[in-house]
């Protein structure tokens, strides 16, 4: 499933595939997290437990309702707790390029695809492309699952009815810039593969 989107992307990026529809009104970012901007001005940093004496920080996230981040142990990721749309709770995942935001990946419970379809459908209008696929299970198990994206000459958005796992979906903004540093990093892997062998 991961090498297909990587090859799609890839595919998109170099020009092979592009949208059947005109672009729709893209945001310049979710919510307060502005697209290009300094992430860590955005959001403030979650509280953090000062009793434990460690050389690692333990996050207090579910002691404020506000959204906050958190370090993570990705390179260029934050975590991001108490995220929502209307009453869906988001977990999230806010990536960043030369400490600007780039994009966010979101996960929500399988059964709340629908109302963010309808939430999504209301402010961006019909996605460029809406799609039902084969989703298997690590382990085997094969379902239906709805995939709807958004693509714009800046911004894209995926919204998947089912994710890394059969009950959790996933919401993701892309900017091109991230897209783009994907690839690079995608082809430098091919390049670094190619090496070892």
């Amino acid at each position: 499933m991961r090498a297909s989107r990587w090859m799609l992307c890839a595919l998109f990026l170099l020009g092979a595939a592009a949208p059947t529809k005109p672009a729709f009104n893209e945001p310049d970012g979710f919510q307060q997290l502005k697209f290009g901007a300094d992430f860590k001005s955005l959001v403030p940093e979650c509280p953090i437990d000062q009793s434990l004496s460690s050389r690692h920080k333990f996050y207090k996230w579910y002691e404020t309702k506000d959204t906050c981040w958190a370090e993570d142990f990705r390179a260029d990721t934050f975590k991001l707790w108490n995220v929502k749309i209307g009453d869906i709770s988001l977990v999230g995942d806010a990536k960043v390029s030369n400490g600007r935001l780039a994009a966010l990946s979101f996960e929500f419970g399988t059964g709340f695809w629908g109302q963010l379809f309808l939430i999504f459908k209301e402010r961006y209008g019909a996605p460029t492309s809406l799609e039902t696929v084969k989703w298997t299970s690590r382990g085997g198990v094969s379902v239906q699952s709805q995939v709807a994206k958004w693509i714009g000459k800046t911004i894209s958005i995926g919204l998947d009815e089912r994710g890394g796992t059969i009950d959790r979906g996933r919401l993701e903004y892309e900017t091109v810039e991230w897209q783009l540093r994907r690839l690079d990093r995608f082809k430098e892997s091919i390049k670094k593969g190619v090496k070892d062998l």
